[in-house]
């Protein structure tokens, strides 16, 4: 008789849950491809969603697109500006403590590349303080007004003149470069002023300090130069 071979063994069952050993004793992942794409979706969205609120825009908004450029002032009054402009306007915001018009040029430069109907630029006031010549600050404005050729209107803020510990030459700088700023919007249709300085002499004059410390607006203080900005962007004609 021929032998029988023998039978076999039957495959134990592979669990529902859980990975399974392979050939080798190690485990081989029981992950299915719909789940590893939909984390990739997932990761993807939220990557986007990530860059579009960093560049406060979105590829399918119709709003007239804005720019805010600042210092200290402007970064501490994001919050302000959305909730003010920010219905109004696709909007950048773009602020940095202690910066100068000098230290912003290249951060303007990168903001450039993108089309804006209205640019706002608030600069100035670090330079004053500094002591930074009042000839380079106004040469660095107009260097970032230039950098927006396509912009319907740009706004330029005047600077405070009642600086904390303020000397009579800091005092001379800032009205100094206040002229400087009118002087330009005088000669570019597209230029307005936003006139800061006028506002908190206004308010000191009612007895209203819109300051906490001769620089930074309090929160009185940052609506009504917010509500200046816009104003002023309103008054834009064809923007």
């Amino acid at each position: 008789m021929s032998a029988v071979p023998a039978a076999e063994p039957t495959p134990a069952p592979r669990s529902a849950r859980g990975p399974r050993r392979g050939g080798d004793g190690g485990y081989i992942s029981d992950v299915r491809l719909p789940v590893v794409l939909g984390a990739g979706v997932l990761i993807l969205v939220v990557a986007v969603l990530a860059i579009r609120l960093a560049y406060g825009t979105s590829t399918d908004d119709d709003r007239p697109r804005a720019l805010v450029l600042g210092d200290s002032i402007t970064d501490h009054g994001q919050r302000v500006l959305r909730n003010t402009i920010g219905p109004l306007y696709t909007l950048s915001i773009e602020g940095q403590d202690n910066f100068r018009v000098d230290d912003q040029l290249p951060v303007a430069e990168r903001w450039a590349t993108r089309d804006f109907q209205q640019v706002v630029i608030n600069l100035g006031t670090n330079d004053v303080v500094q002591g930074w010549p009042v000839d380079q600050s106004a040469a660095g404005l107009q260097r970032m007004v230039d950098l927006f050729p396509g912009a319907t209107c740009i706004h330029l803020t005047t600077v405070s003149e009642t600086l904390p510990g303020r000397t009579s030459t800091t005092t001379a700088d800032a009205a100094s470069l206040n002229d400087t700023i009118r002087a330009m919007a005088s000669n570019d249709p597209r230029l307005r002023i936003v006139d800061w300085n006028a506002i908190v002499l206004a308010q000191q004059e009612r007895g209203v300090e819109l300051t906490s410390d001769g620089v930074h607006p309090t929160t009185e203080g940052q609506q009504l130069l917010v509500d200046a900005y816009e104003q002023s962007m309103g008054g834009c004609s064809g923007a």
